[in-house]
């Protein structure tokens, strides 16, 4: 998952040389199955975190670290959404802590305090 790079419908009809809503359009209600099952095209589209070296990071990747962080958290001392954002930038990874709230919403992760046990 740390290796997964952000696929938007920007980048394709960029690739493609298409207006975004054609490729939203052609991808709308298609469908792809896996061994894993079946999936929505849309599935495998997802957003990413411009770094500071011009790189992204795929928000999916980000919020498997992030649960990954909570995961192996003290529960009597949870970690803060500051503390996380503090964590990915020492693993080169820059985003903000509003960024990782939103993230943990996503993920329907309680707040640290809500966590404290």
């Amino acid at each position: 998952m740390q290796n997964l790079k952000p696929m938007t419908l920007s980048r394709i009809a960029h690739l493609v040389d298409k207006h975004k809503s054609t490729v939203s359009r052609t991808i709308n209600n298609k469908y792809l199955q896996t061994p894993d099952g079946i999936f929505e095209l849309r599935h495998f589209l997802n957003s990413g975190v411009k770094q500071e070296n011009g790189e992204f990071y795929s928000s999916k990747a980000i919020k498997s670290k992030i649960k990954e962080l909570i995961k192996t958290e003290d529960k009597e001392d949870p970690l803060t959404d500051q503390e996380i954002a503090h964590l990915l930038k020492q693993e080169k990874i820059s985003i903000s802590r509003r960024t990782i709230a939103k993230y943990r919403h996503q993920l329907k992760v309680l707040s640290s305090q809500s966590r404290k046990q």
